[in-house]
């Protein structure tokens, strides 16, 4: 797929995505497609269940509907990316919000909601610790101690210099 774009990632390689699994030995890859990172791949995902789901209300899929947006879930899942996910979900909640009342005499829309979900469980099961460390790291994660490093240092010049910046770069 180097033709198309694909980027040449290997587990070794330092500022590759990967993922802890505790109950596996050493890491895994996350998904990237042919783009660039993980993040940017369950960025567009997101954005086509969201697609899926909306034209779904003005086109009938029938059985392909369920299909789809469990193929598109379990995409998402092996991205690991928690800003992804947590925007599906955000998106959910609205959607649900907005259109309770309909929705709820819609048992056609229940039931693609269910195949769904019950397609997406199995992988989501398999993969269950990375997801969880993905939302809760450790606290010997040295990635999320060095963003928080950073901040405690960034802050203070923000406030030193908050109206005129610090200059380019």
């Amino acid at each position: 797929l180097f033709v198309l774009g694909e980027s040449q990632v290997s587990i070794a390689r330092p500022g590759v995505a990967k993922v802890d699994l505790p109950h596996y030995e050493g890491k895994i890859l996350r998904a990237y497609g042919t783009l660039p990172h993980p993040n940017v791949l369950g960025g567009l995902l997101v954005g086509g269940i969201i697609s899926t789901i909306l034209l779904s209300r003005i086109s009938h899929m029938g059985f392909f509907l369920p299909t789809i947006l469990s193929l598109q879930g379990i995409g998402l899942l092996l991205t690991f990316s928690r800003s992804a996910i947590l925007s599906l979900l955000t998106f959910i909640i609205f959607y649900y919000i907005i259109y309770s009342r309909r929705s709820m005499e819609d048992t056609s829309l229940k039931r693609i909601f269910i195949g769904a979900l019950t397609l997406m469980i199995p992988v989501a099961f398999a993969v269950r610790w990375a997801l969880v460390s993905r939302i809760v790291p450790p606290e010997s994660d040295a990635f999320i101690r060095d963003r928080f490093t950073a901040i405690r240092i960034a802050l203070p010049i923000l406030r030193e210099h908050l109206v005129a910046g610090v200059g380019p770069g």
